[in-house]
């Protein structure tokens, strides 16, 4: 692969990362939502925060988003914790392509990573 053809395909996922964090961003303005998984991250922080005790929003626990989530909400409410929800499903793309371009070749990655959504929301 030459670095023409290198570099064209990480502009085209600088692209797509860039346009699904404008997307997502846009909702970012509209609350909490009503996904109760939202509100027993928002609970975790607040037990850890006043009780010093970490319960698990759920059995197995996601402590990285409870606890990025929660402090966003601390500091910035609905508006800096849905953007940071944002930017850990976009680094969280990232880091796939990355390991995905470690197994395949460059025009499989793109096109098997533009078919993340179908599967995320299928």
């Amino acid at each position: 692969m030459n670095r023409l053809t290198k570099h064209w395909q990480s502009a085209n996922i600088d692209w797509v990362l860039g346009f699904l964090f404008v997307a997502y961003s846009l909702f970012a303005r509209y609350g909490y939502g009503n996904d109760d998984d939202t509100y027993r991250m928002l609970n975790t922080w607040n037990i850890l925060i006043t009780q010093g005790q970490y319960v698990s929003s759920r059995f197995q626990g996601y402590l990285i988003p409870e606890m990025a989530i929660g402090l966003a909400s601390n500091l910035g409410g609905f508006l800096l914790a849905n953007l940071t929800s944002v930017l850990l499903s976009i680094a969280s793309l990232a880091i796939f392509y990355k390991m995905l371009s470690k197994v395949t070749t460059p025009r499989s990655r793109f096109s098997r990573f533009l078919q993340l959504p179908l599967i995320h929301f299928g």
